[in-house]
């Protein structure tokens, strides 16, 4: 069977999306993939790509697919006047892969559980009854005693970033703690030009001089942001499409949540052991710090 894919828009829905097409290519289908081509969509490409070069799917198409009829094209957006059938792409059915339950409502109102499995629906639908695969997608390199902080690289026009972000003062009262009483760490982080100006650069310069050398910011792609990452022990910072990155990884993940507990329930990092998530602006950074010590097991 030809499948196409076109749902992986954002670098977390992508990270999220990779059980499903692992699925499918395990029961013997072509899968190809069709991402979008605005700033948003990035993040899923690069995703993409390594899927691709590792042979999960065959074919990665920006905004039209390919000349070939699809069996089925399972869909999050061709609803929106953005993808339409016989126009972008050529399909006999299409499946809406929309991981909001409810059409009616907006973000995670309506959800029950994690986006993973709404996701995993799709490849049951097509007859599949096995266990959910991992979100791995990118080698993982030998860790290093690094910590990385996750600011985010996703800036919509919306401003909805800003409600993710747990707040550049936190995050240098927090470097400055564990590199004070952790002296043999380093703290690192990657983002685009616009996460240097709006946060890399402000969280460095509020951490203490004595220790600010051991904070290791990067103007970076995304690319090279999951081998930064890769390298690194644990992820400490916002709900962000990197905060998947790193628990596909394996990499334990202390996240800031701003909707609250059942948010970070349900699109909390996957498949990680040992992780945290609090709930929004009012988490302190004495929670943050000791949810640091229990992952690591620092005492």
């Amino acid at each position: 069977m030809n499948i196409l894919v076109g749902k992986t828009f954002g670098l977390g829905n992508a990270v999220m999306c990779v059980p499903m097409l692992k699925t499918l290519k395990s029961m013997g289908h072509r899968v190809d993939v069709m991402v979008g081509s605005l700033p948003d969509d990035c993040g899923a490409f690069a995703v993409m790509e390594c899927l691709r070069d590792s042979g999960v799917i065959d074919n990665l198409f920006i905004n039209r697919a390919g000349e070939i009829i699809y069996d089925v094209a399972i869909m999050a957006i061709p609803f929106d006047g953005r993808w339409r059938n016989t126009e972008h792409f050529k399909a006999i059915k299409v499946m809406d892969g929309r991981t909001r339950p409810d059409p009616t409502t907006e973000g995670l109102v309506s959800w029950e559980k994690h986006e993973i499995e709404y996701q995993m629906d799709n490849a049951r639908d097509l007859g599949y009854e096995g266990p959910t695969p991992d979100c791995s997608f990118h080698a993982v390199d030998k860790k290093t005693r690094d910590i990385y902080f996750g600011v985010g690289y996703k800036k919509d026009d919306a401003g909805f970033w800003k409600k993710k972000h747990w707040g550049n003062e936190k995050f240098s009262q927090l470097a400055t703690r564990i590199l004070k009483e952790k002296r043999g760490f380093r703290i690192r982080s990657t983002g685009d030009i616009m996460d240097w100006h709006l946060s890399l650069q402000p969280i460095m310069r509020g951490i203490h001089r004595d220790v600010q050398a051991r904070f290791v910011p990067e103007i970076t792609d995304i690319s090279q942001a999951f081998y930064e990452i890769s390298t690194c022990r644990l992820y400490v910072g916002n709900d962000t499409g990197m905060m998947h990155v790193a628990a596909s990884m394996g990499i334990p993940c202390v996240a800031v949540f701003p909707f609250g507990r059942k948010s970070s329930t349900k699109n909390g990092p996957w498949g990680t052991h040992g992780h945290h998530c609090y709930d929004g602006e009012e988490t302190t950074v004495s929670q943050m710090f000791r949810a640091v010590n229990d992952v690591l097991g620092w005492k």
